[in-house]
């Protein structure tokens, strides 16, 4: 349910076809690039997606203007003062008010562990109110919690803010530190089956005991969901996470369990017309880490402009979308890596993605991802075995004017699987590889292999135009390509800037850089 790379991993293992990572066998057998004289006008295809023909500029003003909107949170004009001193007394007459101005320190044993918000209200603090080991239960519409310093350890159990079912709900400029040091669902943030929820200007810091999420072999399914996470929404629309810095890491001195999963910050759910935007993210300590993860059935959500650095023993992923449709992933930093040797983590793998679409199949649902454009991202990775990219069967997605820089032993900017009407234009792609040899235990529909773009899987009507491709393998004894098109079929790879182990000084622009496997494909790189 949650990790592309493993879906695939454990699904192809079992003869599934679903997911996003599996262990697949490439055929090695190579055959000569025909030269073509001549081309037809490559076909663009065409978008209309409203954010990218946005000016960049006009863009980050619309972004200042609503986020100060979205960020003050509500006003209020009748508040009570609450202390630790009269809380016993006045906090059952609050809602006589529209505001609570907290001020000083609350401990669970004054506020008995949880607060229960039963009407709309805004809970904040002038000096900045501290709560210990208490978790506050959002029961209302129309409640805000702001300004506020919330410090929960394993006496507070799950979120340390929690809404489920109500709208309207503002979590703002919120200072959040949750350490769990057992097995136990670890949120900053949790908010599910909402509408117009504003999650803003917050610092959440969660450190828990790494956790699986559970696999069933027997089905290829998870078996339940993440159960770390800084900011989770489930279900929610018309709703935003924004201007928020996320940590999660580990809390525990031990090797994090096999498979274990950490979010910075999750979507899924079903989650509709949501916003996650100019968020600084940072995830280290389980196996497998995600940044953002987007997943079950998402729709139309726009993850723009936020940095993400991930490190870790395993996996890392910055962003994920998983059977999610008609969403941008624009403007964005991701920073990764993950050097350990494959063979030395319990899951025996050492992969680090940058962004994964990808279909995914939850119970009896299925979903393939679609119309999603990939747009801007810098993406730097430092790994034994990277992906820049990966698409896997996905349709009708853009990948345009993305940089992506990946270094290590085996290592390519872009995969795509099974996938088709899929347009590849004005990237700049560095691949610098030094190949080993890879354990038997990795798995990845995309067999690792040092390149700039790699497709294979019965792939078809892929446009590759315009791109700066430079490829490095420090490996003598490996033969590598630019484009290497593993049954990849009706494809145009044109008009590219292709480097393979050669002076960037002087330009070479030869179509023997492209390994083309396939049929139907025009090559022309003049």
């Amino acid at each position: 349910m949650k990790n592309i790379n493993k879906l695939f991993l454990l699904s192809i293992i079992f003869f599934l076809a679903v997911g996003a990572v599996s262990a697949t066998e490439v055929d090695d057998t190579t055959v000569d690039v025909s030269d073509i004289e001549s081309v037809d006008t490559p076909q663009i295809i065409e978008t209309t997606n409203t954010v990218s023909n946005v000016d960049n500029t006009e863009l980050n003003e619309l972004n200042t203007e609503e986020e100060t909107q979205s960020c003050t949170g509500r006003t209020y004009s009748n508040p009570i003062s609450i202390t630790p001193n009269n809380y016993q007394n006045d906090i059952g007459n609050i809602y006589d008010y529209d505001a609570v101005e907290f001020s000083g320190t609350f401990t669970s044993t004054l506020t008995g562990g949880s607060i229960s918000i039963t009407s709309p209200i805004v809970f904040t603090s002038i000096s900045g109110a501290t709560f210990e080991d208490t978790q506050f239960v959002i029961n209302s519409d129309d409640v805000t919690i702001k300004n506020l310093i919330i410090e929960n350890d394993n006496n507070a159990y799950g979120a340390a803010i929690t809404a489920t079912g109500y709208d309207n709900v503002e979590v703002i400029n919120n200072t959040i530190t949750v350490t769990k040091t057992t097995t136990q669902e670890t949120f900053g943030i949790k908010i599910s089956n909402s509408n117009n929820t504003t999650v803003c200007k917050n610092i959440v810091n969660v450190s828990a005991v790494p956790q699986s999420m559970g696999w069933d072999n027997s089905t290829g399914e998870w078996l339940g969901a993440v159960q770390v996470s800084g900011i989770l929404y489930s279900n929610v629309n018309n709703s935003r996470i924004n201007c928020n810095t996320v940590t999660v890491n580990d809390s525990s001195s031990f090797t994090p369990f096999a498979w274990s999963t950490a979010d910075g910050i999750t979507v899924k759910g079903g989650s509709e017309n949501t916003t996650v935007k100019n968020n600084n993210v940072n995830v280290t300590g389980s196996e497998y880490n995600y940044g953002i993860s987007l997943s079950e059935f998402v729709k139309n959500i726009t993850v723009y402009n936020n940095t993400i650095t991930m490190e870790t023993i395993n996996q890392l992923c910055g962003i994920q979308l998983s059977a999610g449709t008609d969403s941008t992933i624009k403007g964005n930093k991701i920073y990764g890596n993950c050097t350990t040797i494959t063979n030395t983590t319990a899951s025996y793998e050492a992969f680090s993605y940058g962004i994964v679409v990808s279909t995914a199949t939850y119970g009896a649902s299925s979903s393939e991802s679609y119309n999603i454009y990939i747009e801007d991202n810098e993406i730097t990775l430092n790994s034994t075995i990277a992906y820049g990219i990966e698409l896997n069967n996905v349709e009708e997605t853009y990948v345009t004017n993305n940089t992506v820089n990946v270094t290590g032993n085996v290592v390519m900017a872009l995969g795509i699987y099974n996938s088709s009407d899929i347009s590849i234009t004005d990237n700049t792609f560095y691949s610098t590889g030094d190949t080993i040899t890879l354990s038997d235990y990795i798995y990845d529909a995309i067999y690792p292999e040092t390149t700039g773009i790699k497709i294979n899987e019965t792939s078809e009507n892929i446009l590759i135009y315009g791109n700066y491709i430079d490829v490095t393998e420090n490996n003598n004894s490996i033969i590598s390509y630019a484009v290497i098109l593993d049954d990849c079929n009706n494809s145009d790879i044109t008009y590219n800037t292709l480097y393979v182990n050669g002076d960037t000084t002087t330009p070479f622009y030869y179509d023997d850089f492209v390994l083309d496997n396939g049929t139907g494909n025009t090559i022309f790189n003049p």
